[in-house]
């Protein structure tokens, strides 16, 4: 019998979501595993240069994996293949969707992670996963744009509501106070079984501005983008990226250092290679020089600003 009456939970919202259709499942490296068992994939090439996660999720699953190198251009040093698929990953959404039909042409079977590049349109028949937690504040969430028909037998996460203590603490108080919560529900994912979205995740993702989040994000891009173009090595046409401002310098380590030291925390992505997995010297350069800088909707034009003084640009 439905409950009527007493104490209010949370509103309900009611607005479009943007990957509205896609398969909406509890977390990206799940959506990549759910897509693996689903189109029956044993082998995966994967590039060297990504989170652990990844090649955790596929031996989680036993897929046979191979890796592969990346240029500096961010596309695969791999020649064509004859069996299996290969993980495109959209580097900070540097890959434009001609790009990757390209690498498509090349290899047909390919699946695209486009955890950087939220607001970039899937191609038709093109496999391609989000990732919601890296774009808004919620507890778990990530999207698969496939033409795969829906699996009744998975379960809707329920423990949505397990997961809100940093998304919470750091809304009333600071970041590093509620990291140590934010790095166990991350770390918790490694052992969640494939699961859909949840109610909880379902209902914020549809009261999101949408358009507003997009604007603000490519409004904070454009200005450090105005001042940093100069110095980053990267040297790359920015089109359409909306996840953090990538920063390639000579001395990484010791901005990143600085920068957090001044309370802006930037991500070191991605120190922790699986295995005896050997880096090239590119790869090593990345991981080092990069530094990933805030453009989220939460912030002003005055804290790109801020950014840029404390980086010594102005």
């Amino acid at each position: 019998m439905k409950e009527i009456g007493g104490y209010i939970e949370l509103d309900r919202y009611h607005k479009p979501m943007l990957h509205e259709g896609a398969i909406a499942l509890n977390c990206a490296r799940n959506a990549l595993a759910y897509l693996l068992e689903a189109r029956n994939i044993k082998k995966l090439y994967i590039p060297i240069y990504l989170c652990e996660v990844v090649y955790e999720a596929c031996k989680k699953i036993n897929i046979e994996i191979e890796f592969y190198h990346i240029n500096d251009r961010f596309i695969p040093e791999l020649e064509a293949i004859s069996d299996g698929y290969v993980l495109i990953v959209n580097y900070f959404g540097l890959l434009s969707n001609e790009d990757i039909l390209n690498l498509k042409n090349k290899y047909k079977n390919i699946i695209v992670d486009n955890t950087h590049s939220f607001f970039q349109k899937n191609i038709e028949n093109v496999d391609t996963i989000y990732n919601c937690r890296k774009y808004f504040g919620v507890p778990d969430g990530a999207y698969l744009e496939s033409n795969l028909d829906i699996d009744n037998d998975i379960q809707v996460d329920n423990k949505s509501r397990f997961r809100f203590k940093h998304l919470l603490g750091r809304f009333e108080t600071t970041a590093s106070e509620y990291y140590n919560e934010f790095s166990c529900v991350d770390k918790s994912f490694d052992n969640e079984e494939v699961m859909y979205m949840s109610n909880i995740t379902h209902n914020l993702l549809q009261g999101i501005d949408y358009k507003e989040v997009y604007s603000i994000r490519r409004r904070n891009f454009n200005e450090l983008d105005k001042y940093l173009k100069k110095i980053n090595k990267l040297n790359m046409v920015f089109k359409e990226q909306t996840f953090m401002y990538p920063l390639y310098v000579d001395n990484g380590n010791e901005l990143r250092k600085k920068l957090i030291d001044n309370k802006i925390y930037v991500p070191k992505l991605w120190p922790n290679i699986p295995g005896n997995i050997e880096l090239n010297e590119l790869e090593k350069d990345y991981i080092e020089n990069i530094v990933f800088l805030p453009i989220d909707q939460r912030y002003s034009v005055e804290d790109m600003i801020y950014i840029l003084k404390i980086i010594g640009v102005l």
